[in-house]
């Protein structure tokens, strides 16, 4: 039977090469609005915000994580299972309603069948620093020739260009540059007092 209330965005195709937690839940809100998400990441590579840390740990480990309220490094259940990398919780907290490829775009092989992907797709979202994309070839310059239609959405802490444009940035960074701590300060207080648990992007 038909869905009688579709989503806004069913019918979209996006693809994702991004990182630890902006560009991932972007994506996230997107899928969780009927598009259809497609998560590209290398297997060579792990993101500690994305699949958790290299080692796996067991679940006493993983149960004394959760109690200091990080999570990185716990499993759901505090159990890693037979696939740790589909459990960890900062994976799950921005990574479901997506489809996954595992392609590692530095490669050349990886970047052809990458390439294969943006022919299908509507929409390329990334959040990594310019030079990242530079050097693995896949500007929106060389990807409009394969996909004309194709809406490239770049997101990086710092901009396109500029002088810090290949600088790494959290929210609390790019907040800390623009003043965003003494906005939310006390008048009579310093801008360190505000605390990371209260970045922009985390709230959005």
């Amino acid at each position: 039977m038909a869905n009688s209330n579709p989503l806004p965005l069913e019918g979209i195709r996006i693809a994702e090469i991004t990182v630890v937690w902006a560009g991932p839940h972007v994506t996230q809100v997107l899928a969780e609005w009927g598009a259809d998400v497609i998560r590209v990441e290398p297997i060579t590579h792990v993101q500690p915000y994305s699949r958790g840390g290299e080692r796996v740990s067991s679940k006493e480990v993983s149960r004394r994580t959760a109690e200091t309220g990080t999570l990185t490094g716990a499993y759901v259940d505090c159990d890693p299972a037979e696939e740790p990398w589909n459990r960890n919780n900062a994976f799950n907290s921005h990574s479901r309603n997506k489809r996954s490829m595992a392609c590692d775009i530095m490669l050349p092989e990886g970047k052809e069948a990458f390439l294969r992907l943006i022919e299908k797709v509507d929409v390329l979202i990334e959040n990594n620093v310019p030079v990242t994309i530079e050097r693995a070839g896949i500007t929106y310059d060389v990807l409009k020739e394969i996909n004309p239609r194709l809406i490239m959405l770049r997101m990086p802490a710092y901009g396109l260009d500029g002088p810090y444009k290949n600088y790494r940035g959290f929210g609390t960074h790019v907040e800390g540059m623009i003043g965003h701590h003494w906005l939310r300060g006390y008048p009579d207080g310093s801008p360190d007092e505000t605390g990371e648990a209260f970045t922009a992007d985390a709230l959005a």
